[in-house]
């Protein structure tokens, strides 16, 4: 089978934007107060991840590193509990990713929490992953209430 060059190219093009998408990966929170100053009128989507959790992984594997993919993605970040892990908050005072979670209402691992820019929740969080046949769109829905809810 003989390939023209104009399809050649078309198939690199689709390859090069096929694989920038897969090098986007899902960032830890670090500054939420620039997150949301960046983003005044879009849902942020805060995943509650640690370390050991099967779940957790399966959450950022199957729907959010795909949801990175899209051209409409909401802003994404994770934060990891028992990892002392530092983190600006929406109000610019720096706290624990434990604590910013569970004022949150992210006690729980993987939980996907819907917050506006000052990090006021706009959506019910989505608590682990008991139907993975319908997270995708539980997921979706979530996102496009969101931003019904903020604009």
């Amino acid at each position: 089978m003989q390939l023209s060059l104009s399809k050649l190219s078309s198939l690199a093009l689709l390859l090069f934007a096929l694989n920038s998408s897969a090098a986007e990966t899902l960032a830890d929170a670090a500054n939420l107060q620039q997150l949301g100053a960046a983003n005044p009128n879009d849902v942020i989507v805060l995943m509650i991840s640690q370390d050991n959790c099967g779940f957790c992984v399966r959450v950022k594997e199957d729907y959010l590193k795909p949801l990175l993919a899209s051209q409409q993605h909401p802003p994404l970040r994770v934060l990891h509990l028992g990892k002392n892990q530092q983190v600006v908050d929406f109000d610019g005072q720096t706290r624990q990713a434990d604590s910013i979670a569970n004022r949150l209402g992210g006690r729980f691992t993987p939980t996907l929490l819907f917050v506006d820019a000052k990090g006021e929740p706009v959506h019910e969080p989505i608590v682990g992953l008991t139907t993975p046949e319908y997270y995708g769109y539980y997921l979706d829905e979530a996102i496009a209430d969101s931003r019904k809810r903020i604009n």
